[in-house]
């Protein structure tokens, strides 16, 4: 941005006195004079257009919701002694969602995630371990899109995965049971997460190395 403003700044000033001094005996015609002027005005103006086209492209950048490696050990810290002591929110899947969510358990799970922003879901992939990690991810993925935030996948053990969905300022949640994690998310500033492709049969596709295959789903 300093280079676009140096540029805007040396466009609007004046023929500089030593360039006078130097060719005193040199003067523009009116149209020249005129040229001059409308070329500087064109100048600046084009600018100034172009600083207006990067801020707007500033203001409108999605920032990637991110959480360190550090930020999950708390996380996961704070779920396990949440479930000792019985107070970690849970939601058990019926053995035909072990694969995909239905309507009712994706409103059942948002609810427990305005009691918490931890919660565990059971059950996921019952019967698929090998598929346990895609499916969850995926899960998280389907909650983010119902929620309208961030979802995260904190840990898997069995066939239990842990999640995390952040409370925000100004919110109607009791903020005191808020889990103080520093982040850079923005409401609305976040770029969603690949998803992965499903076949006809609801299947995760794979690729020839037997991962996901995924895309950014569209807004």
């Amino acid at each position: 941005m300093r280079t676009f403003t140096l540029i805007a700044s040396l466009a609007s000033l004046p023929i500089t006195s030593a360039f006078q001094a130097s060719t005193p005996s040199i003067r523009l015609l009116p149209c020249q004079s005129q040229r001059s002027i409308n070329t500087q005005y064109t100048l600046k103006s084009k600018t100034t257009l172009y600083q207006s086209e990067i801020q707007e492209q500033e203001d409108d950048e999605l920032v990637e919701f991110f959480i360190s490696q550090e930020q999950i050990g708390v996380l996961r810290k704070e779920a396990n002694k949440r479930d000792r002591v019985k107070k970690l929110q849970k939601h058990f899947l019926p053995q035909e969602e072990s694969m995909e969510l239905s309507q009712q358990s994706m409103d059942e799970i948002s609810a427990l995630f305005e009691k918490s922003e931890l919660i565990e879901v059971r059950g996921v992939s019952k019967g698929r371990k090998k598929g346990l990690f895609d499916t969850a991810n995926a899960m998280a993925e389907s909650l983010e899109e119902e929620i309208g935030k961030p979802v995260v996948v904190v840990d898997i053990k069995g066939f239990a995965v842990k999640m995390y969905c952040p409370w925000l300022d100004g919110e109607d949640f009791d903020t005191s049971k808020r889990i103080k994690l520093f982040t850079s998310y923005k409401p609305g500033q976040w770029t969603r997460k690949p998803k992965g492709i499903r076949n006809e049969y609801g299947q995760i596709v794979l690729d020839e190395n037997g991962k996901s295959i995924k895309v950014i789903p569209d807004e």
